[in-house]
């Protein structure tokens, strides 16, 4: 049986971009088929954590524990900037999280296409 990924969004306090990245994630999750899924905040406090969690800035999204948007995860406690098909943005492209989720719902690997 095959469950759903979880989706997590990794973000610092001092990023006012991270809520806004939550509702993000679970939109695109309701766009993938999968509004049953729990989209999960988890507030980055520390450096040793950034690492352990692979955080390359606020807010990182984390889609069955990887990232569809691989940055540099140097650990530093900061906001993140997206490439997007539009250019560089606080937040990642909804159809590419969308299209990130459907490839890990169908148990596929998924690449970013910038």
């Amino acid at each position: 049986m095959m469950f759903p990924p979880r989706i997590e969004v990794l973000y610092i306090e001092d990023c006012p971009q991270w809520q806004a990245a939550l509702h993000l994630a679970r939109s695109a999750a309701r766009m993938a088929g999968a509004a049953e899924v729990d989209v999960f905040a988890i507030e980055v406090r520390n450096r040793q954590q950034a690492l352990r969690l692979g955080f390359a800035g606020s807010p990182t999204i984390l889609v069955g524990g990887r990232d569809p948007f691989p940055g540099v995860r140097t650990g530093r406690l900061a906001c993140r900037v997206f490439q997007t098909p539009r250019g560089p943005a606080p937040l990642p492209d909804g159809g590419q999280l969308t299209d990130a989720i459907r490839a890990a719902l169908a148990g596929r690997p998924f690449t970013q296409s910038a």
